[in-house]
């Protein structure tokens, strides 16, 4: 359809405004309004009209509504005080002015747009039935196109630094780590996170786009740029640029954000007050980055980031939170050889934050931890997880954590519902591809445990052990046997004692066999932690020795055994349970 509105020729098949042979591209939806209000030209329309007709139906704000009409009369040169093309009716909705001097180069009153233009109050005394079924074939036909939930799912790309600077490399790690935080207090929508080198894209998602975040160089410096596109149509849907560089990288990802929750429909992230310095903020996410790929040297590059934000920002309540979280993190893992009194440290950090911010998504997670891996308080953990997913629904980091916990309190079938939601938002993360063998190897599910280990592996991680655990906890003692291998081999140990070990089994039936192979595995890990040990010998059937291992473990090592000595296949003895948990 094409229109001719004021001096505007208006195009709906380009979504273009054409005017003295300057061109302007609407967004899609923005166009459907205007081609709505045009057919039904000198009539109010109510936000109900336009929920119905252009949104289908779909939950969505006023605001949503109201930022169209605002980019329209943007477009247009349209004031809302003194309105050319589009009135505001308080209270009602709005209504084209009519153009009654230009003349349409496709009449709205055609034939095919006639049932369109008929008055909406005529429109509405349409027979009860007759409205109810075409309601109720609507119903059916939105919801075979978009699945069973009108869930929209947003796939969302790291940002790529496409301009010619390389050193802004670390800023879109900044800018990566802040955006899939924003997105993540959105509700409504099912956020995935899809990691470079992954393999290729979920199919047959219905409502599903892509997001594909960029740095660009544009005429007057870097550009922010953004490109929503359908995940099975390919068809770009919107696009957005801001100017962005180190100082003002929030503001960018924030205007770029909104203009995004706008055309989909759903409520903007609520954006932190402006109270920190720029450096301070791309300090910060930087180190948050970093931090999530869970590994040593990372974490001590987060580590140390941090504590320098604090010395110029001691108000920073964020790396508070941070800190409290790395270092209360599986008890202080990374640390441990670094002389660092983890909980002390992680009990003064976390103080900081939640006197400055108690109730932030950030504090909540902070304490979930040190309730979880300090205090051994998993069903305490759990609560203030829970809290923080209700700031965050999509966090991927909180649902981890959220599933972790649930298995240490023992909701096993909770904690696998947990665990697959987290996997579906990172699907790629190959160390929450190993909190997820956990917690199903913990729940008895061994089929689906063993897969995401070989995914993991797949992925460059080394699942060797938790395969080996698997393997064993299953029955399948040969096959672990193998992986066993696998996992002292990298670690070292001698080719001549790999071989003795393999010679060892026998007949696998017998207990001694098994016995004296995870014997031997274990003599060959007395750095290990005290869970692993004793897993290794309830694998080879020996209670007892399990029983005084457990109960012996010491520091973190007895942490771990409060969490999860119930729960382990080959520890949950019934003299364990009746001994209880190891005091810590």
């Amino acid at each position: 359809m094409t229109f001719q509105l004021g001096k505007w020729t208006v195009d709906e098949s380009t979504n273009e405004l054409v005017r003295e042979g300057k061109r302007l591209r609407l967004e899609a939806r923005a166009m459907k309004v205007l081609v709505y209000l045009y057919r039904h030209q000198g009539q109010v329309v109510s936000k109900d009209d336009l929920v119905e007709s252009i949104w289908q139906l779909r939950a969505v704000s006023d605001h949503s509504i109201t930022v169209v009409i605002s980019d329209l009369r943007r477009a247009l040169g349209d004031s809302a005080r003194q309105p050319r093309y589009i009135e505001t009716i308080s209270k009602k909705g709005y209504r084209l002015i009519e153009q009654r001097s230009e003349t349409d180069l496709h009449s709205v009153l055609a034939p095919e747009h006639a049932e369109n233009a008929r008055p909406l109050r005529k429109r509405y005394l349409m027979p009860a039935v007759f409205v109810a079924c075409m309601l109720l074939l609507g119903a059916i036909g939105f919801f075979m196109s978009v699945g069973v939930s009108d869930k929209l799912t947003l796939v969302v790309m790291d940002t790529e630094n496409h301009s010619q600077n390389p050193k802004l490399d670390t800023l879109s790690a900044s800018i990566t780590e802040l955006m899939h935080d924003s997105l993540s207090r959105i509700e409504g929508i099912h956020l995935v996170r899809w990691r470079p080198g992954q393999s290729a894209m979920p199919t047959q998602v219905a409502n599903a786009y892509i997001l594909a975040p960029k740095l660009v160089d544009g005429e007057n410096g870097t550009l922010l740029s953004l490109s929503l596109q359908g995940l099975n149509n390919n068809e770009v849907a919107w696009t957005a640029a801001h100017a962005v560089s180190n100082e003002h990288f929030m503001h960018a990802e924030a205007l770029a954000l909104k203009d995004l929750s706008a055309h989909l429909g759903v409520r903007a992230p609520a954006r932190r007050l402006p109270i920190f310095s720029a450096e301070t903020e791309s300090v910060y996410w930087r180190a948050r980055y970093l931090w999530s790929l869970r590994n040593g040297p990372a974490a001590h590059e987060a580590q140390d980031l941090l504590l320098a934000t604090l010395d110029k920002d001691p108000e920073f309540w964020p790396a508070h939170a941070a800190l409290a979280d790395i270092y209360t993190h599986k008890t202080g893992v990374f640390f441990r050889n670094d002389g660092i009194d983890t909980e002390k440290s992680a009990r003064t950090h976390l103080s900081e934050a939640e006197k400055m911010a108690p109730f932030s998504a950030e504090t909540l997670a902070a304490k979930a931890h040190y309730a979880l891996f300090v205090d051994t308080a998993p069903a305490k953990a759990t609560r203030f997880l829970s809290d923080a997913l209700e700031v965050a629904p999509n966090n991927v980091a909180m649902m981890t954590s959220y599933a972790t916990a649930l298995a240490a309190s023992g909701r096993l079938s909770d904690a696998s519902a947990a665990i697959k939601n987290a996997s579906k938002m990172d699907p790629a993360d190959p160390l929450l591809m190993m909190d997820q063998v956990w917690v199903y190897f913990v729940a008895g599910e061994y089929d689906v445990a063993l897969e995401a280990a070989r995914q993991a592996s797949s992925l460059g991680m080394s699942a060797d052990l938790y395969e080996a655990l698997v393997l064993g906890a299953s029955g399948q003692h040969h096959l672990g046997l193998d992986a066993w291998l696998k996992y002292l081999a990298a670690r070292g140990t001698p080719t001549d004692e790999l071989d003795r070990i393999r010679s060892l089994p026998g007949d696998w039936k017998s207990a001694d066999a098994k016995r004296n192979v995870y014997s031997a595995i274990a003599s060959q890990l007395p750095d290990e932690s005290t869970l692993l040990i004793a897993m290794l010998y309830g694998l080879a059937g020996d209670q007892q020795r399990v029983i005084t291992l457990l109960n012996t473990a010491r520091s973190a090592d007895a942490k771990w055994v409060a969490l999860w000595g119930s729960y382990v296949p080959g520890l949950a003895t019934a003299q364990w349970r009746a001994a209880g948990p190891p005091k810590s």
